[in-house]
């Protein structure tokens, strides 16, 4: 990762799942645990480090909680924790790469889950996972950040390689369909897969490179910031209801996530406006340049 044009550039495995530039941090193999809690939620949000390895626990008799970034493995580890009748998944992430957000959405839906939101949840787990929810709920320690979307980054892509995209970031078009029938599914706009784009104000675009591990393109996004925190009116305009209160400003954004992580963490270039929303920020996607 480094800046260009005094903006952060943001390295993204064509999922776009990963927080942007200050809290993309290199993702070390998965360490699951299982354990039953009876921890409250604050002493659970305190604990729960949201950037670091997937951890998943039981946390009663019918809720299951998710600290960390979302991997394959932990989403494994959900899986063989599910009960018949569980009820809620509690949740505190980075995000994560890849189909991994989605793939823990379709658990989600699958088991007909709700989604509590107990600390900072940003990428994929505020765009994909939060959305996937039967019902939603945030908790007073909660920040929903969202960014890029595979979505997002489609437009972006697409335009850059004049409708003809290669071969190596086609999978990011498939993920672009995967969110895009999770949205109707969920009754949400689309329009929210891509808004935060605009939202974080992204400069410039470009692909050229390609990732050894996946033999997927790499889309290398520069935007002046790295988190758009949406108000609780912006997303319930596009249809995202839910229960409990989003930061109120951006200071009390800043104060919940520095309670969460510590006061030492890099904090995110947040960003967070109220007002009206783009009426089609898809198309305002189409006017972002090459790098």
């Amino acid at each position: 990762m480094h800046t260009s044009f005094a903006f952060r550039l943001a390295a993204l495995l064509v999922l776009l799942g990963e927080a942007a530039s200050t809290i993309a941090l290199a993702e070390p193999p998965a360490q699951i645990e299982y354990r039953d809690s009876a921890r409250t939620s604050r002493q659970d949000t305190l604990s729960c480090d949201y950037a670091g390895p997937g951890e998943a626990y039981r946390t009663g008799d019918s809720s299951i909680r998710y600290c960390g970034r979302i991997t394959a493995s932990g989403i494994d580890t959900v899986r063989s924790l599910l009960r018949p009748g569980d009820r809620r998944l509690s949740i505190s992430s980075a995000g994560g790469t890849l189909d991994a957000p989605l793939d823990l959405a379709g658990l989600v839906r699958s088991n007909a889950l709700t989604v509590d939101v107990i600390g900072p949840c940003f990428s994929g787990c505020a765009s994909i996972v939060f959305i996937s929810g039967l019902q939603r709920t945030v908790s007073d320690e909660a920040v929903i950040g969202m960014h890029n979307t595979s979505s997002s980054a489609s437009v972006l892509v697409a335009n850059l390689t004049a409708g003809n995209p290669t071969g190596a970031s086609l999978p990011l078009f498939a993920r672009s369909q995967r969110e895009h029938q999770l949205y109707q599914l969920s009754g949400v706009g689309l329009g929210l897969l891509y808004e935060p784009q605009n939202r974080i104000r992204t400069v410039c675009v470009k692909m050229e490179r390609t990732d050894p591990r996946t033999a997927e393109a790499v889309v290398d996004i520069a935007s002046e910031f790295d988190v758009w925190l949406p108000t609780s009116d912006q997303l319930k305009q596009y249809g995202v209801e839910f229960s409990g209160n989003l930061p109120g400003d951006l200071n009390e954004a800043v104060f919940r996530f520095r309670t969460a992580v510590g006061s030492d963490s890099p904090t995110p270039k947040f960003v967070q406006a109220a007002g009206a929303l783009q009426p089609l920020p898809d198309l305002l996607l189409k006017r972002v340049p090459a790098c």
